[in-house]
């Protein structure tokens, strides 16, 4: 891996550490809707650092989490696909004011923190890849 990529997969892995600690944040303070989107994007990051370590290819401008995946050539398991389609959901409505109120009701505690702990195991494995 040339300085460079290193630079962008360090860059990718930082950025998503940071919208970690947002989605953290947001939970703690009872905006599930909004700790989902960080959440989103942390999964996000981290597999656009996936993609710039892995394939040595820039990573696409996409937001979707099975295709991120695809991209740095990661199979996931059906449990690892699942969770990541659920949470491209809260990505997506969070940005579109028409399904909001429908989506605070479906981001319970409960959902949230099972998506939380699905999220890390998901990076846990994704990391140790990345090794």
């Amino acid at each position: 891996m040339s300085q460079n990529d290193d630079k962008t997969t360090r860059y990718w892995l930082t950025g998503s550490a940071e919208n970690f600690a947002k989605a953290e944040r947001d939970f703690k303070l009872g905006d599930n809707v909004y700790a989902l989107f960080w959440l989103h994007l942390a999964a996000e990051k981290l597999l656009k650092a996936a993609i710039t370590k892995l394939t040595k290819a820039p990573a696409p401008y996409n937001h979707d989490l099975v295709y991120l995946c695809q991209a740095a050539n990661v199979q996931l398991d059906d449990a690892q696909e699942k969770f990541l389609k659920t949470l491209t959901v809260f990505q997506l409505e969070t940005r579109y004011p028409e399904d909001f109120l429908d989506l605070k009701k479906q981001a319970s505690n409960e959902v949230t923190a099972s998506l939380f702990s699905e999220f890390n195991k998901f990076q846990t494995w994704l990391n140790q890849i990345l090794k």
